[in-house]
């Protein structure tokens, strides 16, 4: 019980800070608390659904990263490229945080300056691809296996947060539907991380 949160409080402790942000005039504070709302509406407040509407995914991102650049500062930018027309695609709830929290992680936190994260969606044939790319120091090819096999070591302890994607793509759309990670592992040439969607999936008939 103690681990319990009646989201309908949290969510009027959180407009009540952003009213009082408001009133007091400190417009960047309460676009905050905004963002912190929306963020924990999303993972509190879903359907039982596994699939969620693309655009939600985007927004709850766009709102992780708005969050981290107040923490951050000027050491990471990001552009975010998600054309309206695939709002409305399904894709598996909680599928892109995952690839951009690792690449905050991986490749943001350990530069000084200088980070870039670029997400950009666009249409290829009957799917919508979805890239993350960072420019960091990048990855070998024998590590893109170790974390595609949920075999990468990170601190001791395995790292599976890429494989669990990989396996639920899979498992959702098939095996032509699994991450693809691409990096030419040379220093500020980055990783690319492909999730590929597709645009006519019925969650019914899985």
């Amino acid at each position: 019980l103690s681990y319990q949160v009646n989201p309908h409080f949290l969510f009027n402790v959180l407009n009540t800070i952003g009213r009082l942000a408001l009133i007091e005039g400190a417009p960047e504070t309460e676009t905050t608390v905004q963002a912190f709302a929306d963020m924990m509406r999303y993972l509190l407040k879903r359907s039982g659904s596994q699939f969620v509407p693309l655009r939600t995914e985007v927004d709850h991102v766009r709102n992780y990263l708005y969050l981290l650049k107040l923490r951050m500062g000027d050491r990471f930018d990001f552009t975010l490229d998600a054309p309206e027309e695939f709002d409305r695609v399904l894709c598996p709830f909680m599928v892109l945080h995952p690839l951009v929290e690792n690449c905050i992680n991986y490749a943001i936190e350990p530069m000084e300056s200088g980070g870039l994260i670029e997400i950009s969606l666009y249409r290829d044939g009957g799917d919508v691809i979805l890239d993350v790319l960072d420019n960091g120091p990048g990855i070998s090819a024998e590590r893109r296996h170790d974390v595609l096999r949920g075999d990468a070591d990170h601190g001791g302890r395995k790292s599976i947060g890429l494989h669990n994607i990989h396996s639920r793509m899979r498992q959702y759309f098939g095996d032509s539907h699994g991450l693809e990670i691409v990096s030419p592992f040379r220093q500020g040439r980055g990783t690319l991380v492909r999730l590929r969607l597709p645009i006519d999936f019925d969650p019914c008939a899985f």
